[in-house]
Order: C-alpha cells, then sequence, then structure tokens
C-alpha cells in the first residue's frame, strides 16, 4: 500500500501521539504504584471430559438420598482433618482442594462420591492436575471393611498403586513390591482403576500402568464386589510419602469424576 504525503504525516502524528499516551500511562503508573488498565484475558477452556465423568461443580453434595456425595468435615485415618472450606469452587465447575497447616493441625478439603456405597462396574477414576503437590495428593476407593485401592503421590514424585486387602485373621495385606509410575503431575491426567475376579489394573490416560492379581497377594482375601467409596484429597501422612511439607498450601484440582 502506498501513501499520499498527507496521509503519511497524519498516520506518523497519530502513532507518536499513541507512544506518548502510553510512555506517559507507564510514567504515572511507575509514580504512583498503580497497574496501567490492560484488555481483560479471556478465562481457559474448561477441560473437555471423557464420557461418563462429571464436573464437581455440576454433582449435589449431601446427605440426602438423591445427593451424589458428601464433602466430609471430620478427621481421616491418615490424621487429617477435612475441612470444605478447603475446597474452592471454580468458575469452570472444577474444584481445588488445599491441605494447610493449621497451628498443628492438618486440614485439608475432600470429595466423598457415592452414597450409598457400591460395588466398581468396570472403571473408576479422575482426571486430576496439581498446582502445588507438596502432599499426598489421592485418588482412592475405600471399602467399609478397609479393602482399599489407591493412588498416592509421594514426594519422590511418583504416583503409589497400592490395594490394601486382608486375610482370615484380619491381617493388612499389599502388593509387594508396591508398583510405582511418574508423570508429569502439573498437567491434567486421567486417572483410573478397576477390580474384577483376575486382577486389580490402574489407568493413566487410558493406558494400563500397573495390575496386581489374587495370585501376587497369598492370604489375602480378594474383594472385587467390595461396596466403596470414590475419595479424593490432599493428606499429610508419615515417613513412607516422603513429603517435607515445605510448600504449603498444597493443592490438587478434580477437573472431573467417574463413578
Amino acid at each position: 500500500m502506498i501513501l499520499s504525503r498527507r496521509a503519511f504525516l497524519n498516520f506518523s502524528t497519530s502513532a507518536a501521539i499513541l507512544t506518548l499516551e502510553s510512555n506517559v500511562t507507564q510514567a504515572v503508573a511507575r509514580a504512583t504504584g498503580e497497574r496501567p488498565e490492560t484488555a481483560p484475558r479471556s478465562k481457559p477452556p474448561a477441560v473437555v471430559l471423557p464420557p461418563g465423568y462429571r464436573r464437581p461443580g455440576d454433582m449435589k453434595w449431601g446427605w440426602g438420598p438423591g445427593d451424589d456425595g458428601v464433602l466430609p468435615d471430620w478427621s481421616g485415618g491418615s490424621g487429617t482433618h477435612f475441612d470444605p472450606k478447603l475446597i474452592n469452587w471454580n468458575a469452570d465447575k472444577s474444584a481445588t482442594l488445599s491441605l494447610e497447616n493449621d497451628n498443628g493441625t492438618w486440614r485439608s478439603g475432600e470429595l466423598q462420591v457415592n452414597r450409598p456405597k457400591r460395588p466398581i462396574k468396570e472403571r473408576w477414576g479422575g482426571m486430576l492436575s496439581s498446582e502445588r503437590p507438596g502432599a499426598v495428593c489421592t485418588l482412592f476407593a475405600f471399602a467399609s471393611d478397609g479393602t482399599e485401592i489407591d493412588f498416592e503421590w509421594r514426594g519422590d514424585q511418583v504416583w503409589q498403586l497400592n490395594l490394601h486387602l486382608f486375610d482370615a485373621q484380619g491381617k493388612r495385606i499389599n502388593p509387594s513390591p508396591v508398583p510405582t509410575v511418574s508423570v508429569d503431575i502439573e498437567k491434567v491426567h486421567t486417572y483410573e482403576f478397576s477390580i474384577d475376579d483376575e486382577a486389580c489394573r490402574w489407568f493413566i490416560d487410558n493406558k494400563e500402568v500397573a495390575k496386581v492379581t489374587p495370585a501376587e497377594m497369598p492370604g489375602a482375601i480378594w474383594k472385587p464386589q467390595a461396596e466403596f467409596g470414590l475419595f479424593t484429597s490432599v493428606e499429610h501422612h508419615g515417613a513412607w510419602a516422603r513429603h517435607n511439607y515445605a510448600d504449603l498450601p498444597a493443592t490438587m484440582t478434580v477437573h472431573g469424576l467417574l463413578a
């Protein structure tokens, strides 16, 4: 495009005025400590959920017969006290759970899905990411008799994939060794598990990453029909977890749940 001399002068003058206005605005901001106004940024789109998943913000939380689950307000087996105030409900209907040290009491938000509990059919799971993984981020199925299937984030940057069963005398039995897998936990991934007569399996992004069979847990009573609830939280644990709990609050965002 070729500009006439008059058009070129008008364009140059306008550009100079805009530059001067910008310089003045920045100088005022530096002098007053105020930030110059900028155009609002668009919100990032919500994570696309696989079929069957629901966003926490779309679920019903309470003790009624039609509710999807509860927001615990009691102390769990890990010694962490669960506190609904430490759940941040985000605009995209995800939920961010936080762990903090409240004068020596560990407190965390937790989501408990399924009222009442029921057997796992096919797979259960969650879409998760952790912005500050400085504690034990968890996704697990727990039955009233103590049977448990776990994803647990350790301080050595791996997911520990555990299965808690019991023998006839009530002694707890775990796989040996306990499977582990490493991922970039700050990114969104889909974590799922299943249990049937043949095996307990763990999946990340629809890929099987570990499997434990009844033959690998001799003496354990295998219970694929146990009635579970699905839980997710950020917790404080002992030395096995390999965390120093220095970067608090530790957080994990739950984008979707399947149960």
